[in-house]
């Protein structure tokens, strides 16, 4: 038997998308932990440590600029990881957890009570992380360059987990109706035998 019952083109384009969604969703977080409250007690998990990775490898290729901005937001971005784990652990503690992987609740829709979890997620956070790029400009370059790249990263996670999301709830939706003519199936069946 040889290998290539695992290389057809959907296993392999599934393949090729999930190491996508696993290369952007490192930059993403580094905005989701400032963002975000409560989560997982799988997240921020290795998207963590890579945005850390991403972030380091980053100074690396910005030599002509001070690294001293980017290394200040590397630190925020450590505490803000330490808050969001050690919130983790205490609600595990006191048996209060969310979805293991659940990405949080956003902070902006928690402060503007009239904006939705998914609205916020989808459309303002990304616009607050090219805001904020945008504004360290002329402080620092290559940190504007991260944090708008960060930014498109976090809206095109947002939007694929959205669409997964849709499409998982559509599959729920058919297996109910399903179920449901099933159902009916069989009490006509019982039905009739009675007869």
């Amino acid at each position: 038997m040889n290998d290539d019952q695992n290389t057809t083109p959907d296993f392999d384009s599934r393949r090729a998308f999930n190491w996508f969604m696993s290369a952007i969703e490192g930059p993403a977080m580094t905005l989701k932990v400032f963002l975000h409250y409560r989560f997982g007690s799988q997240q921020p998990g290795i998207a963590g440590v890579l945005a850390l990775v991403i972030l380091v490898l980053f100074i690396g290729i910005c030599p002509p600029y001070s690294p001293w901005p980017l290394i200040g937001f590397i630190v925020a971005y450590l505490a803000m990881l330490v808050c969001r784990r050690t919130g983790v652990m205490i609600r595990y503690m006191r048996q209060d957890e969310e979805h293991s992987w659940f990405d949080g609740y956003s902070v902006v829709s928690r402060v503007c009570p009239f904006i939705t979890d998914e609205f916020a997620k989808r459309n303002i956070e990304p616009l607050i992380g090219i805001v904020a790029g945008i504004a360290l400009a002329p402080f620092s370059p290559p940190l504007c360059v991260y944090l708008v790249m960060a930014s498109f990263c976090l809206a095109l996670t947002t939007h694929a987990r959205d669409g997964i999301r849709y499409r998982q709830l559509k599959r729920m939706r058919d297996q109910y109706i399903e179920q449901k003519s099933r159902v009916q199936s069989f009490r006509d069946c019982i039905d009739n035998s009675r007869l």
